[in-house]
């Protein structure tokens, strides 16, 4: 296998492990590793994001809720009250 096929199997390959075993020249080993390494940390980034978003959501979630008792509360103190 040469570079240029390398390169191919790099971007349509979706398994990052198996490209450091089909990897066969220093040049090649050492793009596999490095591939492996990145997406190692994308997949920790992408954890990391979804953390946030849930997060965020809940904060938007209580801050909803707490404007609209604000709102309703004194609402149904001019009606009822």
């Amino acid at each position: 296998m040469n570079d240029e096929e390398f390169k191919k199997l790099l971007i349509e390959y979706d398994h990052p492990d198996h490209l450091i075993k089909m990897a066969k020249t220093k040049w090649q080993k050492a793009v596999a590793i490095e591939f492996v390494n990145q997406d190692k940390k994308m997949s920790g980034i992408e954890k990391d994001v979804n953390w946030v978003k849930r997060l965020t959501m809940s904060i938007f979630a209580v801050v909803v809720i707490a404007a609209v008792a604000q709102y309703v509360g004194p609402l149904f103190q001019t009606i009822f009250g």
